[in-house]
């Protein structure tokens, strides 16, 4: 199962939170005439869309961003969608850092017994004018699970960084799910190693690592990989 959206006719699922809409002919698309955006100075800022899912099985979502200078609290995430309130648990995020031009974001997930979702891209204001342009966006059915349970093919992996400004050192958070439980899962920035924890009892798993900040900032790349199942993570990426 591929379900796409192309942005070229806003499609009814979707809706906005604070600043955020959709553009038609205005030249700031991917490809065709049509792309989502979100926009702000302050607040929450997003677009969101709740999609059926089938439960026991592996996902991947995708989309082409384009993310503004001094864009550095922006979020594209899946959470889960029990109710409408848009609370539910993180299962997989990146955090989304500028400026870049259009490129391709991905997301990996499984679904354990859940059967909707929420999809979201959004950005927190920090007090300047910063935003995000959408388009091509993918929910793609990646494989199935073996009966009674299993992992996806590929794990996934989010990453968060906290920071108290330039010289000081910032926090960095990878968590993710898909690995066996207990199993120990080794974190690693720009291929090499640098901590590792043990996944909980449904395979998620979440470490933190301390790291100093430099200017001009630097951009990394993570992933995780299982010790015993030899399972990569899909990879994601930061800039400090």
């Amino acid at each position: 199962m591929v379900w796409g959206e192309p942005f070229e006719q806003p499609h009814p699922g979707w809706f906005t939170t604070g600043g955020a809409g959709f553009d038609y002919n205005k030249g700031l698309a991917y490809r065709e005439k049509g792309n989502a955006w979100v926009r702000g100075s302050s607040g929450w800022n997003a677009l969101n869309r709740f999609h059926d899912i089938k439960p026991n099985t592996a996902y991947t979502v995708s989309a082409m961003l384009r993310l503004s200078p001094g864009l550095t609290d922006g979020y594209f995430s899946v959470r889960e969608a029990r109710e409408l309130n848009g609370n539910g648990r993180i299962i997989t995020e990146v955090k989304l850092v500028g400026p870049t031009d259009y490129r391709e974001f991905r997301l990996n997930f499984t679904t354990g017994n859940l059967n909707r979702v929420l999809f979201y891209i959004g950005l927190w204001g920090t007090g300047r004018d910063v935003w995000i342009q959408i388009d091509d966006f993918v929910i793609a059915e990646v494989n199935t699970p073996s009966p009674g349970g299993g992992t996806p093919t590929t794990p996934s992996c989010g990453v968060e960084t906290r920071s108290d400004g330039f010289g000081q050192n910032a926090t960095v958070r990878v968590y993710g799910q898909g690995f066996a439980a207990g199993e120990e899962v080794q974190i690693f920035r720009d291929n090499q190693f640098m901590v590792s924890t043990r996944a909980d009892g449904l395979g998620g798993y979440s470490v933190e690592y301390s790291q100093g900040t430099s200017f001009p900032t630097r951009s990394y790349t993570v992933y995780a990989q299982g010790v015993q199942s030899k399972k990569k993570s899909s990879s994601a990426g930061y800039n400090l």
